[in-house]
């Protein structure tokens, strides 16, 4: 299962990057940040995540599955 609270804790310490500079870098309010880190917040749109995953140098991959 895919935790975004567990990813961007531990994207965020391997990129040696704050709540504040991740926010400032994509647009992405600080409160955001801490309530999708602390688990209180699962709800965010795919550009925002997608913002906030290339910003920590991760890309999402969409594959079809099955036939």
């Amino acid at each position: 299962e895919f935790l975004i609270s567990e990813f961007l804790i531990e994207a965020m310490d391997k990129e040696h990057i704050s709540v504040r500079k991740l926010a400032k870098e994509t647009g992405v309010s600080a409160s955001m940040i801490q309530k999708l880190r602390s688990g209180k917040n699962t709800n965010i749109s795919i550009n925002k995540l997608v913002s906030l995953i290339s910003t920590l140098h991760y890309r999402i991959k969409i594959e079809k599955i099955g036939a």
